[in-house]
């Protein structure tokens, strides 16, 4: 990040570069992502405090304020929707697993075939974030496709391989395959492999399981995190309607608007 402060300036000496120039540098940065911004801030203070121990005014470097934002999610109708229409038998378990399980994009790329045992239902997660173990939740509805699977394809060490025996497969591979399914059922906004996860812990609290069996399905270290699902299934907006609803005007009013076919 510092490198491309120094660029901007094209490598002119850092003590001659001032105030009023960083700030001109940090409103370039606007049209990017509030993280990008806070770590070009970051290396600016890191290194003008800790080598040059010069003080930067707190005018001239503001923090962007972060988002909240809801995590993405599929609804069951579009889960449904890609996973029958898919043909290919490896790409319709990546995306029922990832869902069935909860798992993070580098837990679906380590899974290995041992880790799957069909007498408990249980999933063995090795090494997950912050170098912990899990067990969580798999559908026995899917040992059948599975075995197919296994049966087919022969992987010799991790449940989803690559092109090369015994390598994982690529995250960019995963992604690809969940767009295309994406696509492929007319789901027109941008996806990506988190978005199972997100449905997984979701989809549960709507069910009614309590939150803290989510957390430790999922791995969080602060049950903050998996809270984050309650905001998306907000009870307000599940059972509370319009007004708009008791104006009776929608058919009367408009019905002369709607498209009919020939």
């Amino acid at each position: 990040m510092f490198m491309k402060f120094m660029d901007f300036f094209d490598f002119r000496n850092p003590l001659s570069i001032d105030n009023d120039e960083i700030r001109s540098f940090l409103n370039h940065q606007k049209d990017r992502s509030e993280a990008y911004q806070d770590n070009i801030i970051s290396a600016l203070k890191f290194f003008y405090e800790n080598v040059y121990k010069r003080k930067t005014p707190v005018t001239h470097i503001i923090r962007p304020r972060r988002g909240n934002y809801l995590p993405g999610v599929f609804n069951r109708e579009e889960l449904v929707s890609m996973i029958e229409k898919e043909q290919n038998l490896k790409h319709k378990l990546l995306v029922a697993i990832g869902y069935s399980c909860g798992l993070r994009r580098s837990e679906l790329q380590n899974l290995r075939v041992c880790d799957i045992d069909f007498r408990r239902n249980v999933l063995f997660i090795r090494k997950a974030k912050g170098r912990k173990d899990r067990f969580t939740v798999i559908s026995p509805d899917l040992q059948e496709y599975i075995e197919a699977y296994l049966e087919k394809e022969k992987p010799s060490d991790y449940l989803f391989e690559g092109d090369k025996a015994g390598t994982p497969y690529s995250y960019t591979s995963m992604a690809n395959v969940l767009k295309g399914m994406a696509k492929a059922v007319g789901i027109q906004r941008r996806v990506h492999m988190h978005m199972l996860r997100h449905s997984f812990g979701t989809h549960l609290l709507e069910d009614g399981y309590d939150v803290r069996y989510i957390q430790e399905l999922m791995g969080h270290s602060s049950i903050k995190t998996t809270q984050r699902y309650t905001h998306i299934i907000n009870h307000a907006l599940i059972h509370v309607q319009s007004p708009f609803n008791k104006l009776g005007l929608g058919k009367r009013n408009f019905s002369e608007y709607c498209y009919r076919p020939p």
